[in-house]
């Protein structure tokens, strides 16, 4: 009929087709994207900057503009003295940390310690006390008032261990083997004693007697003993023979004592004299000394066959 039903009907009118269209349903694409390329670029695999640099320290920095240098540096080859001139040598320029102090009392306490005051501009005040004169201002081994004549800086900074409140003390600890000649004391020699003193430059002794004398080597030194006889001084001295340093000490030549010892050769003995064989010059202080040549070559040679060795040492 030509009017509707009532009610739909269970089959469709018409089954789906087989085959899509022949041609795209939509419009035709445009020849460009319709939508802005990307404004960054991918993310890369890793970081694109340096590793971070250290914290900024609170030492001095080189100022861009003007390459100024700000904070004081030891001058060790001028003035040995801290400036702040802003131009330190390169090495220190290029390490402030390492150099460069930002105060002057920094810089001079850190590298001057030793000159502290003269460092910081500073006039020493005297302290009223006496100091040993190691610096030679005056001549001699004296302690000096520094009110007088200042004392070195690193005494003054240490007064506890350079500086006397009196003259005794400063001597007494400083000078004590020259004591008097630190306090100004003339002494009187005392007058000659004519004993004997050895001579450790001659290795004989001499007699305490003004030069000029016999046998004397002028007063005594004070650190030397007195003996009253030679034979008593020449035995301190234990490398000379006796006999050489008693003759020679009285001006005399000196005679071997006729004892036999061992000659070099170590094949016989000979006699401690000077002149021909059996003599073979004066015994030295170390050689053994033996009453005759069959004591000597029995004590001393004993390898040796004792007949020859007592013909050898008598020269037959």
């Amino acid at each position: 009929t030509n009017a509707p039903t009532n009610a739909p009907t269970n089959v469709p009118t018409n089954a789906p087709t087989n085959a899509p269209t022949n041609a795209p349903t939509s419009p035709v694409p445009t020849q460009k994207p319709t939508t802005a390329a990307p404004t960054t670029p991918l993310p890369t695999h890793k970081p694109t900057t340096a590793a971070p640099t250290t914290p900024p320290t609170s030492k001095p920095t080189l100022d861009p503009a003007s390459n100024f240098v700000v904070g004081y540096y030891p001058d060790w080859e001028v003035d040995n003295i801290c400036k702040n001139d802003g131009a330190p040598p390169p090495y220190m320029a290029n390490n402030q940390v390492g150099w460069m102090l930002s105060s002057l009392e920094e810089c001079c306490t850190k590298y001057f310690s030793w000159k502290l005051n003269a460092c910081m501009g500073i006039t020493a005040t005297p302290l009223g006390m006496y100091y040993p004169n190691w610096q030679q201002q005056v001549q001699g081994n004296i302690c000096l008032f520094d009110e007088d004549v200042m004392a070195p800086e690193y005494m003054m900074l240490n007064p506890a261990l350079y500086m006397h409140s009196t003259k005794e003390s400063c001597c007494t600890k400083f000078y004590n083997w020259d004591y008097n000649t630190c306090m100004g004391i003339v002494t009187t020699p005392a007058p000659p004693s004519n004993k004997w003193y050895v001579n450790f430059d001659t290795s004989r002794c001499v007699k305490d007697c003004l030069v000029g004398a016999d046998l004397c080597g002028g007063p005594v030194p004070s650190s030397s003993a007195l003996f009253d006889t030679v034979d008593a001084c020449c035995a301190r001295i234990t490398w000379v023979s006796s006999n050489v340093c008693i003759a020679e000490s009285q001006g005399l030549v000196p005679e071997g004592s006729k004892k036999w010892y061992v000659n070099d050769n170590m094949l016989s003995c000979q006699q401690d004299c000077i002149g021909n064989a059996p003599c073979g010059g004066l015994a030295q202080r170390w050689q053994v000394l033996h009453a005759d040549a069959t004591t000597c070559c029995r004590l001393q040679l004993s390898w040796l066959d004792q007949l020859e060795c007592v013909s050898a040492s008598n020269g037959r």
